[in-house]
């Protein structure tokens, strides 16, 4: 994450919290950057140096529209001050923030086939009651994992994977025969 990226979303975070319109913030900026990866013509108009300030003006009132007035400003802050390509990791670090607040914990959860919810769910729980957070899982397939489930939460890596476990045990062998 980009330095300047911190300072925006800690000022971001610490208005919307005074205002009590956190989490409707965070919805704004997540509908603000949908747009801009959708529509690359607006994010291209938006970053370009020499931009006409009317049609930007025109722009960025229509992508902040169904947003909160604090991010419609926010926004047009961002592009004022030419910090626009921020927005994504301005994002990212707001929910951060957020997330800590709410005492949320957000990870990956990778096996080599699809993970039923109903698994994911029972995992978040046992992970939830072992951190004493509320842990949301993002799913992913990793092929190369042959079987098992590895889980990335934080720093940690919790991993019951064939290919972890094969590891495992090259690794043993090779301290045997030294």
């Amino acid at each position: 994450m980009r330095s300047t990226a911190r300072p925006y979303a800690d000022a971001l975070y610490a208005v919307a919290m005074q205002e009590g319109s956190a989490e409707p913030t965070l919805s704004g900026l997540e509908q603000v950057g949908r747009i801009l990866r959708e529509i690359p013509e607006v994010k291209l108009l938006l970053l370009q140096p020499e931009v006409d300030h009317a049609a930007a003006e025109g722009v960025l009132q229509t992508i902040s529209d169904g947003c909160s007035p604090l991010v419609g400003r926010f926004v047009r802050l961002l592009f004022a001050r030419r910090r626009m390509a921020i927005l994504p990791e301005v994002t990212l670090a707001y929910r951060d923030q957020l997330d800590r607040h709410q005492g949320v914990v957000r990870g990956r959860l990778e096996s080599a086939r699809p993970v039923p919810p109903e698994v994911q769910r029972q995992v978040a729980e046992a992970l939830g009651h072992r951190t004493g957070k509320r842990v949301i899982l993002n799913a992913g397939e990793e092929p190369g994992l042959i079987g098992g489930l590895r889980v990335i939460l934080e720093d940690r890596v919790l991993d019951v994977t064939v290919a972890g476990r094969l590891r495992g045990l090259r690794r043993q062998l090779r301290a045997a025969l030294v």
